[in-house]
Formats: structure tokens, C-alpha cells, sequence
């Protein structure tokens, strides 16, 4: 099923990421629309792109409908597939838990049944491998770095189809545009053009369906310097060589 993409974009229209933001993160959360955040300001966000697939759980199950699903006892059926899956999520936190449920009400006003199933981490992770494809359905909450092979700002190579950290997912068309912003030219306008292209196309194909970008608390002792600077939290990898302690006691 999810490899139709009025599938995902019914899934899409389904996920309230503005209160997940707001409510469950208190703030410390924005929502994203494709694969560049907006939050934190940078130069490879496509100010001019919209957000296609808004929250809106009326158009998402008119948009089924339209492709001939109907409302049976509440589970939008076709023949003889239902809308009904299960969805992992990565369990431990109290704020995973509340998004997963209110993701599991709001697909329900569209038809969309969902059992949900609480996983640890490091299970889900080896689960959703995209060698082991029919092992799964559905999943949230693993989140992703811009490392290897998802190199910032493109982070392309996370949808490119064989990606070793990717999830499946395949396209001619998101490959060649992937492929387009590794190639050199002859200003930054083109090259931001086409960057632009790749992130326009990404957004609205939905290789995975957009989240929201969660804020990292750093506690450090105040002694500790430079720890939140030099933290590179869009990589991952904290630059410990650029730290330094005062008022060290030999």
C-alpha cells in the first residue's frame, strides 16, 4: 500500500506536526515539510516551497476516497485490503509514546487503523534494515543525522534507492536528482538551483513521511566551554577537541 504515493500523502495530511510541537515538546520542536528543516535558518531551505501536505485529516480520507477506498465500520477497505497496520515506535519516552497515539487518533478520522507496538531503540533500528523489508509496516521515531552516507546539507543519499541507512525506498527521478547536486557549476545560484529541485521533489514524493525536528537539551557542568558550539549536533559528532575546563584542581 505504501508504495502509493496517495497513500503517504493521505498519511501525510494525517500527522497534526504543529501540536506534536507544541504541545507534547513544549516549543522544543519545529515541523518539517521535505528533507531540509527550516529551523535552524539555512541557505539550503527553499523559502519559496510550500508546505503541500498540511494537516488535514478532511481532505486526507476525501483523497482516498477518490481512489475508490470506503469507509467500512470505520477502516477505509478496497476490495479486499484495509487501511490497518501496526506501527512500531521507539518506546522509553514519554513524549514518543504521546506522538504515537496522537498520530494513531488522527489517521483514525481518515479510516486509518493503527495498532500501535512499543519497541526499544536498538530492536526497531535492526528491524526497519532495509534487508529485511516484509518484517515491518510501519515505524516512528528513529530520527537522523546528516553522516555518512546522508552528507550535509543534501542528506540525498538517505533516499537514493540501495541506501545503506535508508528504509527502502526507490526512485529514477529522486536518483537523478540526487545526482545533480554532487556534480560542480558555474555559480552558486545554479547549484542552489539545482539543490532546490532535489528538495522540492523530495518533499513532495515523501521517501518517508515528514516529522518534526526535535531540540537537544545539553547539561554540562559550568565549568565545561564551548561544549554547546562545538557540540555539531547536525552531524552528531561532538567536537571534543574544542572544549576546554576551567578552574581544573591538580
Amino acid at each position: 500500500m505504501f508504495d502509493h504515493l496517495y497513500i503517504r500523502q493521505a498519511l501525510q495530511m494525517g500527522i497534526d506536526n504543529q501540536s506534536i510541537a507544541t504541545d507534547i515538546y513544549h516549543g522544543y520542536a519545529s515541523p518539517t515539510d521535505g528533507p531540509i528543516p527550516s529551523v535552524p535558518s539555512t541557505p539550503y531551505y527553499d523559502v519559496n516551497m510550500k508546505n503541500a501536505y498540511a494537516y488535514n485529516p478532511v481532505k486526507g480520507k476525501q483523497l482516498l476516497e477518490s481512489h475508490g477506498w470506503k469507509d467500512v465500520h470505520g477502516i477505509m477497505t478496497k476490495g479486499n485490503e484495509e487501511l490497518k497496520f501496526t506501527m512500531m515506535y521507539v518506546s522509553g519516552t514519554m513524549a514518543g509514546s504521546d506522538t504515537a497515539l496522537l498520530m494513531k487518533q488522527d489517521w483514525a478520522q481518515e479510516g486509518i487503523d493503527v495498532s500501535l507496538k512499543p519497541t526499544p531503540f536498538s530492536t526497531l533500528v535492526s528491524t526497519i534494515n532495509p534487508s529485511t523489508p516484509n518484517s515491518w509496516q510501519i515505524a516512528t521515531g528513529t530520527e537522523w543525522y546528516y553522516n555518512g552516507p546522508g552528507y550535509y546539507p543534501t542528506g540525498g543519499q538517505l533516499f537514493a534507492t540501495n541506501a545503506p541507512s535508508g528504509e527502502g525506498y526507490s526512485s529514477a527521478k529522486e536518483d537523478a536528482l540526487i545526482q545533480a547536486t554532487h556534480l560542480p557549476y558555474g555559480t552558486p545560484k545554479e547549484t542552489l538551483d539545482h539543490f532546490y529541485a532535489y528538495e522540492q521533489y523530495t518533499a513532495l514524493h515523501l521517501p518517508i513521511l515528514w516529522g518534526d525536528n526535535v531540540a537537544t537539551l545539553a547539561v554540562h557542568s559550568p565549568e565545561l566551554h564551548d561544549s554547546v558550539q562545538y557540540a555539531n549536533a547536525v552531524v552528531g559528532y561532538p567536537q571534543i577537541q574544542y572544549w576546554w575546563i576551567s578552574n581544573v584542581k591538580s
